[in-house]
């Protein structure tokens, strides 16, 4: 999948515009869509910015690899937790420390 599928792909997975996303990688909008529509690729600092605010691997966006199963909770994790109720967060924590114990105890 080329560079400007994967970025536009992670903007609507994230439910975020062309704008917002500029705005936020302090570029222009003109630039953010030029990426999205391959011309030109983005520099290495801006793909690291990318990376950074979209919660995946830069080798993700390139498409040298695939969302592993890290990257899907770094992703997942930045993107709706605003949407949650308090209730849910602390439950989702609750799993998580519950797992992360458990291999503490098997001395993983």
């Amino acid at each position: 999948m080329a560079i400007g599928k994967k970025l536009k792909t992670l903007r609507k997975q994230n439910g975020l515009t062309q704008n917002k996303v500029a705005d936020d990688l302090m570029i222009g909008r003109r630039t953010y869509w030029g990426y999205e529509a391959n011309k030109p690729s983005p520099t290495s600092e801006t793909l690291e910015r990318m990376s950074k605010y979209f919660h995946v691997t830069s080798s993700y966006i390139l498409g040298e690899s695939q969302m592993d199963s890290d990257d899907y909770l770094l992703a997942l994790s930045g993107k709706n937790l605003t949407e949650l109720t308090e209730d849910q967060k602390a439950a989702v924590k609750n799993v998580i420390e519950t797992f992360l114990k458990q291999n503490e105890s098997k001395g993983k």
